[in-house]
């Protein structure tokens, strides 16, 4: 009805957004899912992780929301695409953090962000409803819905995505790599105009995020009302 709980944080509503002078000087960028699955998908995400240290130095910070423990999942390749790129991090001097396990880490990791930009939803819902500035990038259906409920910055992260029988079955053969997703030309400029336009109007967008969660609220006070 209202969107996901997790935007109600009731210790900030209706209270100003946290901005910050010139640069944060704490980003957080959380890692998608898409890149396991998809090469260009995971092209897509390491130019922005590189675009985002050009930028932003030694004040960023990449979030695994899925452990980097070998074998904790059932299918093994999981936790391995995580790993590779774990190590790609590591060669191109880039700190990451393992924040999966519990609730807990996902909320100190953020809580200690002035700034997000990434994949994750939650990662998005939760610097929304701490009245803090963040950019999704959607990669999936989830992702960009929520630009329908909360307004902000919501990014598409890929075009098409074939979701066929066939494209199903050969995606899960092991004999045939097929890329099922067709990635956002114009994602790196459309991130880099964001981002730019955010730096020179105090995160504007970001604002009109707060105001929604608050608007919503109240619609969602009268809902839980009605309710037997």
């Amino acid at each position: 009805m209202t969107g996901c709980p997790a935007c109600y944080d009731l210790d900030h509503l209706n209270e100003n957004c946290h901005f910050f002078e010139n640069k944060p000087d704490k980003v957080a960028f959380s890692m998608g899912v898409a890149f396991r699955q998809s090469h260009s998908m995971e092209i897509q995400m390491k130019n922005i992780i590189m675009e985002l240290k050009k930028r932003y130095g030694s004040k960023l910070k990449v979030a695994f929301h899925h452990s980097l423990e070998r074998n904790k999942y059932i299918d093994p390749r999981i936790t391995e695409r995580d790993c590779q790129f774990a190590d790609w991090l590591q060669r191109n001097d880039i700190p990451f953090k393992d924040i999966s396990g519990s609730a807990k880490g996902l909320i100190d990791f953020y809580s200690d962000a002035q700034l997000h930009i990434g994949y994750r939803l939650h990662a998005h819902l939760f610097m929304c409803s701490t009245s803090k500035p963040s950019i999704l990038i959607a990669e999936d259906g989830r992702g960009k819905a929520i630009k329908d409920v909360l307004g902000g910055i919501v990014l598409d992260g890929y075009e098409t995505y074939q979701n066929t029988l066939l494209a199903k079955i050969v995606g899960k053969t092991r004999l045939v790599k097929l890329d099922r997703f067709k990635p956002n030309e114009y994602l790196f400029d459309q991130l880099v105009y964001s981002l730019e336009n955010e730096e020179n109007t105090n995160y504007h967008r970001c604002l009109s995020t707060r105001n929604q969660i608050n608007h919503n609220y109240k619609i969602m006070e009268k809902f839980m009302a009605q309710l037997p």
